[in-house]
């Protein structure tokens, strides 16, 4: 992960996971758009 996302530290499992579960509804459609654009590369 590039340092400047994280200032440096490196979040644990448990905060990668909770951030994960919290945010999964507005992460799809995302990750949809991403392979989509991926594919079309």
């Amino acid at each position: 992960m590039p340092v400047y996302l994280t200032g440096g530290t490196h979040p644990d499992h448990d905060s990668i996971n909770t951030f994960r579960n919290r945010f999964l509804r507005q992460l799809e459609p995302l990750f949809v758009q991403i392979l989509r654009i991926a594919h079309g590369l």
